[in-house]
This record gives structure tokens, C-alpha cells and sequence, in this order.
């Protein structure tokens, strides 16, 4: 209290609310007649400020994105009447300050604040309380700096928060390879060895893979085929799980080689360019290049799988694949495939190069047992479907011929299946209570035969006696009896004994 002024001031601890203890006070006058009263604060809870979240955005260079609104529905900034006009409006910090950016107004009566920083420009539309980002043609990939907003709502409390634009870098594409013998299709991996720019903000588009016809003149440099035929070599068609199979024409071979006859002299096939977007549409470029050899390369074909989650998939590749067939001429007895030659390869192997025995991919892990040559796939936890990256693997027989030992190449697709969890089993009914139901008492001599029958109830009686037991089986049971009374000449009623 301030004994000058007479002002009694209350400071509440910081947690406090609600009432306080009342205290008592006394006041005189000057002829010292005196008075009392209480006095009794009330502490209120300072009202809710507005909140700010922060968000990130994607943009190509050149092309601008818009950030989600502000201060409109469903806005970023959330609270009690936020301003959108005045001092107070919703702003863009200048960068490395927290003075609001200025605004200018355009011919149309919009008004707007604009902030400039590397790689790009901001621009807050103060009515609609959207930011949006417009990247500069030549900005290099990576997150830009972030411009802070602020809001203050209908009590002059504030909040801020940043938007942040990322710039992907762009994606990259390597060259493929595959090996396999003449008249023998082979699966090219596109994918596997290709780069997103982002895996997060920017994958592949699958769907996206097209190929370019070498053959015209000039080649295409704009792939828009899902079917091309070289002439003389074969024809490659991109299938629907990102591989592109492609098919030589008959005895067509890429590679010299010595047979029992002497050299045999190829013409070496010509590499098909492929293109593929990622999300943002942005593009990678490269080139596939099979290569076809004479007999006894084995003869593959892709191998698929199935397991429920949680389990692994087991693979067993040399299944369906055969040796080879012998090319004859050297008197060498018929190829076998050597199961324990399997090894996976790398997307930056170029096949049939490929000496790994365990692999791990965005799907799971493959290993293999050298022991036998199978194959495991243990997907990664929660992953569902045909997986997104499908793994080549090599297989060799044992010929020693002129051509060399065989190789080839194919690949391993396998696939993980959800399966609901049964319903619990519904618990078995109680057994139902059995009913026991004496048979009168029946005794039999030679001569007589002596039933005791219960007296039956006259069918305009009252309700039946409650017996425990449902009333139409009792009628049943008591016709029974009845009729075994009929049946042996007993009286349906015992005769009364005469009163006396």
C-alpha cells in the first residue's frame, strides 16, 4: 500500500489465477472515527495469442509456388480476429530483421509486400494472406533462405513462423545392361541405377518411361515410344513394372565369338536412349544396351514370389532356367547350370559384371546362400505390394567350350501380401442342459404285470404344473405312457379305494 496515495496494489504470482484472499483494511477520518472493508482481487487468465506454423515447399527454377494461406480458413496462422489491414496486418520480415517489409498497392486496389533474397522473390497478397515464391531461372538446387511472417490478432497478440522453398536437384539416369543367349528375351532394371532428384519431394513417375527410336534420321532426342524395333537386332517394349523386355530377332548375336568352325563375326547392337520424369516433371536420360551371345549362355526367365508380411520370400532362380544347349562341333558333353554361381547385382555393376551376395534396396534385403544358390527377400517393416525395385542377378553353367563359360542375366521380383488377422473364434455354445426323464417303474411276474401310471390333467384343466420341463414335451411323455397303459390293459386312472 502507498500510505501517501492510499493505493493498495495486489502483484499476483505468475501462475495465479482466480480469487484471492480477501484482506482487511481500516480507514479514519479526521475526528478519528474509523471504518473497515475487505478487499478482494480477481486475477483472469491472459487471453489465448494466435499460433504460426511453419511449411516447406517444392519449386522448380523459374516456376513459382504458392505456400498455404496465412490468415484465410485453414490457414497456417490461426486466432481471434486476425488483422489483415493496418499496422498491424500480417507481414514479411525484411531478411535478418523482424521489421515488417513494406507494401505497395497495384492499379487494381490489391495490396501487397515483397521481399527479395538469393535465389528468388516473396510475395504476400495481404487480403488473401497468401505467399507465394518465385525461384530465379538459374537458382541452384538445395532449400533457400526462409522468410519469416508475422500475425497479430484482434488483441494485439503476435506470432511467427517461417516458409521455407526447396529446390530438388535434378534426377540422373545411368546406362543398362543385360545378357542372355541368341532368341532368348531379356529384362532390362531401368530404374535401379537412376537417381531421383528427391526420393521424398520428387520420384520417378514409373508410368513415365518412354523410348527413343534410333533409327531415324536425325535419331529422336524426345522419347515418346513404349515400342521400338531395330531392325535386324530386335524390339524392346516397356512393360507396366518399369522394366523394358527386349526380344532379338531370330539367331540375331552382338558379340564375336569362336565356334568349332573358326570366328564368327557380329554386328554389335545399337544402345535404345529412355527417358523418365520424376513427379515434378523434371527429366533423366540414358541408354540400354542388351547384349545377346551365342550358345550355351543358360537360358533365364524372371523370377517372381510371394509371402505373407512379415515372412520372407524365398527364390529359387535356377528353377526355370535352363543350361543352354550345346552348339555342337567340339564333341563336349551338354552344359548344366551351376546354381551356386548366382550373385546379385549392383545398380552400379554393369551386368552380367555382378559379384554381390546380399543387396539392399528401398524394399528389403536379398542374400543369398552360396551354399545352394537360393535366393531371400526380408522386406523392410510395413512394406506391401510388388517391390519398387526389382533385382537383376547373374547365373553361369559349367561349359569350357570355344564361347567360354555362359552367363546370363534376368531378375528377381518378388512380392509381399497383406493378410488380415483372422477374427477371434467365436467360443463354442454351452451344451444345451439335458433333460432326464424316469420311465415309470415297471415290474413283471408271470402271472400279473403292475404298471404305476401318474393321473393324467383333463385337457380343460388349469396351466400344467411347472416341471422344469417344456409343456408340450411333457404332454408328449404322458401320451406315451397313456398308451402304454392301453397297451397292457392298465386303467387310465387308478380305481378308488371305496370309502369307508
Amino acid at each position: 500500500m502507498n500510505t501517501t496515495t492510499g493505493v493498495v496494489t495486489f502483484v499476483p504470482v505468475s501462475t495465479f489465477t482466480g480469487t484471492a484472499t480477501s484482506i482487511k483494511y481500516v480507514i479514519a477520518d479526521s475526528t478519528g472515527q474509523k471504518a473497515a472493508a475487505t478487499i478482494t482481487p480477481t486475477v483472469v487468465a491472459p487471453p489465448t495469442g494466435p499460433s504460426a506454423e511453419p511449411e516447406s515447399k517444392t519449386v522448380l527454377p523459374g516456376n513459382t509456388v504458392s505456400f498455404t494461406t496465412v490468415t484465410g480458413a485453414g490457414g497456417l496462422g490461426s486466432g481471434t480476429g486476425l488483422v489483415t489491414s493496418g499496422a498491424n496486418a500480417t507481414c514479411l520480415f525484411n531478411t535478418g530483421t523482424t521489421t515488417c517489409a513494406g507494401t505497395t498497392t497495384d492499379g487494381f486496389g490489391n495490396t501487397y509486400s515483397t521481399v527479395t533474397v538469393t535465389g528468388g522473390t516473396y510475395q504476400l497478397n495481404l487480403a488473401s494472406g497468401v505467399v507465394t515464391f518465385t525461384a530465379a531461372a538459374n537458382v541452384t538446387p538445395g532449400q533457400k533462405t526462409p522468410i519469416t511472417y508475422r500475425i497479430t490478432d484482434a488483441n494485439g497478440l503476435k506470432a511467427t513462423s517461417t516458409l521455407t522453398p526447396v529446390v530438388p536437384p535434378p534426377p540422373t539416369a545411368s546406362p543398362d545392361s543385360s545378357q542372355g543367349v541368341k532368341n532368348t528375351d531379356q529384362t532390362l532394371m531401368l530404374l535401379n541405377n537412376d537417381t531421383p532428384g528427391s526420393s521424398i519431394h520428387s520420384p520417378f513417375v514409373t508410368t513415365s518411361i518412354k523410348l527413343c527410336d534410333p533409327t531415324t534420321n536425325p535419331p529422336e532426342t524426345i522419347c515418346t515410344r513404349t515400342s521400338v524395333t531395330v531392325a535386324g537386332q530386335g524390339t524392346y517394349v516397356v512393360n507396366a513394372n518399369g522394366t523394358v523386355t527386349f526380344t532379338p530377332v531370330t539367331d540375331y548375336v552382338s558379340v564375336d565369338y569362336q565356334s568349332a568352325t573358326g570366328l564368327v563375326v557380329s554386328v554389335p547392337i545399337t544402345p535404345v536412349r529412355y527417358s523418365v520424369l520424376d513427379t515434378l516433371g523434371q527429366k533423366a536420360t540414358s541408354t540400354l544396351t542388351p547384349k545377346v551371345v551365342p550358345p550355351p549362355a543358360p537360358i533365364t526367365a524372371v523370377d517372381t514370389g510371394t509371402a505373407e508380411q512379415g515372412s520372407v520370400v524365398e527364390l529359387s532362380p535356377w528353377t526355370n532356367d535352363s543350361p543352354g544347349v550345346n552348339p555342337g562341333g567340339e564333341g563336349k558333353p551338354d552344359p548344366q547350370l551351376v546354381p551356386t554361381s548366382i550373385r546379385l547385382c549392383r545398380p552400379t555393376d554393369a551386368a552380367p559384371a555382378c559379384t554381390q551376395t546380399s543387396l539392399t534396396t528401398v524394399d528389403g534385403e536379398y542374400v543369398v546362400d552360396t551354399s545352394t544358390g537360393k535366393v531371400t527377400f526380408t522386406h523392410v517393416e510395413g512394406f506391401e505390394g510388388t517391390v519398387a525395385e526389382p533385382v537383376t542377378y547373374i547365373i553361369a553353367n559349367n561349359w569350357t567350350g570355344f564361347s567360354g563359360t555362359g552367363i546370363s542375366t534376368n531378375v528377381l521380383i518378388p512380392t509381399i501380401i497383406f493378410t488380415a488377422q483372422a477374427a477371434p473364434a467365436e467360443p463354442a455354445p454351452a451344451p444345451e442342459a439335458e433333460i432326464v426323464s424316469e420311465v415309470p417303474s415297471t415290474t413283471t411276474t408271470t402271472t400279473t404285470t403292475t404298471t404305476t401310471v401318474p393321473e393324467i390333467v383333463p385337457e380343460d384343466s388349469a396351466v400344467l404344473p411347472e416341471t422344469g420341463v417344456d409343456n408340450d414335451l411333457e404332454l408328449f411323455l404322458l401320451s406315451v405312457l397313456l398308451w402304454l397303459g392301453v397297451f397292457f390293459g392298465i386303467p387310465s386312472k387308478p380305481k378308488s379305494s371305496p370309502r369307508r
